[in-house]
């Protein structure tokens, strides 16, 4: 079916602008296309290594967005709980854990986020 495929098509060019170099506009770029995907909920679980890749951002708003798009992704985005997990665990809070990752990060916003999710 053509719009099918029109679809699958557009969910991949709208993941490519996740990764928008940096630059002016980025941040909002980025939001925006994790947030476009986000209200696919689980039809967006094609581009979901996109959005993973996305919580190793540096920019708080990028990662929250990230870590929202995958919970409407449901029980389909099961293969992100590791990563949510290394975010609850406390690898972008305020102070490293004491076996902190080499990208940890401050931000107990997010922790609690990927908590949630």
């Amino acid at each position: 079916d053509q719009d099918a495929k029109t679809h699958e098509a557009n969910k991949k060019q709208i993941a490519t602008y996740i990764n928008t170099p940096d630059g002016i506009g980025a941040l909002n770029i980025r939001v925006n296309a994790i947030n476009a995907l986000a209200v696919l909920g689980p039809k967006a679980i094609p581009v979901m290594n996109e959005v993973i890749g996305a919580l190793s951002f540096d920019e708080p708003m990028v990662v929250g967005s990230a870590i929202s798009c995958l919970a409407s992704m449901g029980t389909g985005a099961a293969p992100a709980i590791p990563h949510l997990d290394k975010i609850k665990s406390g690898s972008k809070d305020e102070k490293p854990p004491v076996n902190a990752p080499k990208d940890w990060k401050p931000d107990p916003t997010l922790r609690n986020l990927a908590a949630e999710a």
